[in-house]
């Protein structure tokens, strides 16, 4: 349910079909009396042109610049799981430049 959910909301939000793989984790932050889960997953990109209907802005960067982000608290472990993976990655093929 979570992987159909993701692709429609990237789908209406962002105007892009995607094919969302792997888990990458379940995060939970708590703030305040509210805890904020986030279920986070690899995904492909498969087709669309990049529309912004439910968002300001949109930043690719390389994911040495991305520590750099203003993320928000909840944010913070996935990314840093993500950054952890991409490194390990990197060591074995190199990243290619955006």
């Amino acid at each position: 349910m979570p992987r159909s959910a993701l692709s429609r909301e990237i789908l209406e939000e962002l105007g892009l079909q995607i094919r969302v793989g792997e888990e990458i984790g379940t995060y939970a932050t708590q703030l305040g009396h509210l805890i904020i889960e986030l279920k986070c997953f690899w995904c492909e990109l498969i087709d669309g042109n990049l529309e912004l209907n439910d968002h300001d802005e949109v930043l690719w960067c390389h994911p040495d610049e991305m520590e750099a982000l203003q993320w928000a608290l909840p944010d913070i472990p996935a990314v840093q799981d993500v950054l952890n993976s991409l490194r390990a990655t990197s060591k074995s093929r190199p990243l290619a430049n955006p």
